[in-house]
């Protein structure tokens, strides 16, 4: 029998609902405490177990069940996020931008906005970039911006979105034109097509420096304390980070 995805955090405020602790609800099902907690977490089980829980919570099935579409349009997205960050990682690092060759559909279109005043290094980014000599052009630019802003420290924040879009927000302290320095917030929408990136944009514009309690993949402290090197934009790779301890 194929595993189903529970709704995990929607099982556990079912259950808190009931005001169930996971071993009472366990027993109320007919399950192991331990299958409830995985349960809980969002791991795959037996749909006859799943519907022991549902009972137990006087719910249907359907209720606690993650759909297929859904949980294929959530691995598509993992899938996006894993290739883009590995892509971008290579490029900053390697300065070789081979994966993302690879990776960029052949009607790619990127657009850069920037709205930063009194940092003309701005310019050098903005524009509108299409097909794969877009992107080569877009690489060597980056290049040249980032060297332009010095090594300020840098945060970035877990991806968002879903499906075939992928979110990434952070930001970078940067050197204005009048020697100050300065946070400064990067947004990136990427857009899939058929697993090809077909659409990218770029916002800069002036932040607040680290928002708090936010989850972060990499910041500019946690790179030096675990060894890693500062890379362009910020962008690291997050399953690398995940199986660090710092």
């Amino acid at each position: 029998m194929p595993s189903l995805q529970p709704h995990g955090a929607k099982l556990a405020n079912l259950r808190r609902a009931l005001g169930l602790t996971q071993l009472e609800l366990a027993v109320r099902s007919g399950v192991s405490e331990r299958t409830i907690r995985n349960a809980e977490r969002g791991n795959p089980l037996k749909r006859s177990f799943l519907e022991f829980i549902a009972g137990g919570l006087g719910v249907p099935v359907t209720e606690i069940i993650i759909p297929c579409a859904e949980v294929d349009l959530h691995l598509r997205w993992k899938r996006h996020v894993e290739r883009l960050t590995a892509g971008l990682k290579r490029v900053a690092e390697q300065h070789d931008s081979s994966d993302l060759y690879d990776l960029a559909h052949r009607d790619i279109t990127m657009q850069i906005e920037t709205h930063l005043p009194n940092f003309s290094a701005g310019a050098i980014l903005r524009g509108e970039y299409r097909g794969i000599e877009g992107v080569q052009q877009f690489v060597e630019n980056g290049y040249r911006f980032w060297e332009v802003c010095g090594d300020g420290d840098y945060y970035v924040e877990a991806p968002t979105g879903g499906g075939d879009v992928v979110v990434m927000r952070g930001g970078q302290q940067v050197r204005l034109d009048d020697g100050r320095q300065q946070w400064m917030q990067f947004l990136y929408v990427f857009q899939f097509e058929q697993e090809r990136l077909l659409r990218m944009d770029e916002y800069l514009a002036p932040g607040h420096g680290r928002p708090a309690a936010t989850p972060l993949i990499l910041s500019s402290d946690q790179a030096q304390e675990c060894g890693f090197e500062r890379v362009a934009g910020g962008i690291s790779d997050p399953e690398q980070m995940s199986r660090s301890h710092c």
